[in-house]
């Protein structure tokens, strides 16, 4: 794969590998994300979240270090989750420099949704028919805004530390989430919960039928 973009350049950096059946990478995740050659049809969340445990299964293997797929996840969810501080994710750090691997420089190397989607729109040059009565297409656009929203705060941060107007921003982690509010009652509820339990206030659920 050419250094087409961060995907690119960390897939070459990586030497992230096709899996069996597909000639590059590229393929690999084209036909994931729109479900063919009896792929099955994958949204961008979880696609970017497969190349990058690809990754780091690249890194095991240059490292020498063992690739046991629960290991790799467990070690995944670790370094992907925002949370760069805690007992976890420091004996995680030094259980990798013990490989001589620099767990901090790969969790920055991971990508995110939108960088995956830009990837594979502009650089592949792929396109995928949305069918909304089938596909998961709401979750991966909140995905998709979360990621854009995310990476513009930290340019703004970065910015703002840059000028003395905000000493250390540019050293935080943002961890963002959206929440609705019941119209009837005022009610808070995070997005990710409403999208679980499926409303957003059980006191104040429209009626059957009604709009």
């Amino acid at each position: 794969m050419r250094s087409c973009c961060k995907v690119g350049e960390v897939a070459n950096r990586y030497q992230v590998t096709a899996p069996a059946g597909f000639d590059t990478i590229n393929d690999c995740l084209v036909a994931r994300w729109r479900g063919d050659q009896q792929s099955p049809e994958t949204g961008l969340r979880p696609l970017a979240d497969w190349f990058n445990k690809q990754l780091l299964k690249a890194v095991y293997l240059r490292q020498d270090r063992v690739q046991i797929d629960s290991q790799v996840e467990s070690d995944y969810q670790i370094l992907s989750s925002g949370e760069h501080t805690g007992s976890e994710w420091d004996e995680l750090l030094r259980d990798l420099a013990q490989d001589r691997i620099d767990g901090e420089a790969v969790a920055t190397d991971f990508v995110s949704s939108s960088t995956l989607h830009r990837h594979l729109k502009n650089c592949v040059g792929a396109t995928k028919d949305v069918d909304p009565d089938r596909s998961d297409w709401e979750r991966d656009r909140i995905a998709f805004i979360s990621d854009w929203a995310k990476t513009n705060l930290c340019g703004v941060l970065s910015s703002l530390d840059t000028k003395g107007q905000l000493h250390g921003a540019g050293d935080v982690t943002v961890n963002l989430s959206f929440f609705l509010q019941c119209p009837e009652c005022g009610r808070k509820i995070s997005l990710r919960q409403a999208l679980s339990q499926g409303y957003i206030c059980q006191e104040h659920l429209p009626e059957e039928g009604g709009v």
